[in-house]
């Protein structure tokens, strides 16, 4: 894979967890007395992770191309 086809994976992953996340089911879900996880890690962390990682990606980017002028 690519930068370009990482970042596509990335981004598409980002947009479905977004999905589930802003659902009204899965509120509910994750609302409930019942919902817990192991490490008391939620959805959002998730998203958080994808999208620093994505700005990590561009940062490589960024610096590549600017090497690349010089």
């Amino acid at each position: 894979m690519n930068n370009q086809q990482l970042t596509s994976t990335l981004k598409n992953c980002l947009s479905e967890l977004m999905k589930v996340n802003n659902s009204n089911e899965f509120k509910r879900i994750e609302q409930s007395r019942y919902f817990s996880t192991t490490n008391d890690v939620f959805l959002g962390d998730a998203i958080n992770t994808i999208n620093e990682v994505l700005e990590g990606i561009r940062g490589v980017e960024v610096c590549q191309s600017q090497r690349s002028i010089y």
